[in-house]
């Protein structure tokens, strides 16, 4: 159905033009700030007036987040590679057909390839 819309060089302007407004109220314009901006205002005054309680109550503000920073060391190849255990997801290996092998076993003979005459 979406491939019918785009024949239609009308069908896709109005595609483009949803997809100009969605982005212009997510994003916002010059004048107006859109839904992303409001959600970041929203989440750092919500963070201002939690630092302002901590404050009044008389603890301190986290200046920086409490990430903590771990060093790892270099790890070598041989501890990176893990040793598979459990089943084997490769799969088993048959051996080929011999058709001549087929035909004489069976009184069934098999048809793999017709010549050029189609006998």
């Amino acid at each position: 159905m979406l491939g019918q819309v785009f024949r239609s060089r009308w069908g896709a302007l109005i595609i483009v033009m949803i997809f100009a407004a969605s982005a212009a109220a997510l994003i916002g314009t010059e004048g107006n700030s859109g839904a992303l901006l409001n959600a970041a205002d929203g989440i750092a005054r919500q963070q201002a007036e939690m630092d302002e309680q901590i404050r009044l109550a008389g603890g301190k503000p986290d200046a920086e987040p409490r990430h903590e920073r771990v060093m790892m060391d270099f790890t070598p190849e041989d501890e990176l590679v893990d040793d598979a255990q459990g089943i084997d997801p490769t799969p088993v290996e048959e051996e080929p057909i011999e058709p001549d092998v087929i035909a004489q076993d069976d009184d069934v003979v098999i048809v793999l390839s017709d010549d050029d005459t189609g006998q």
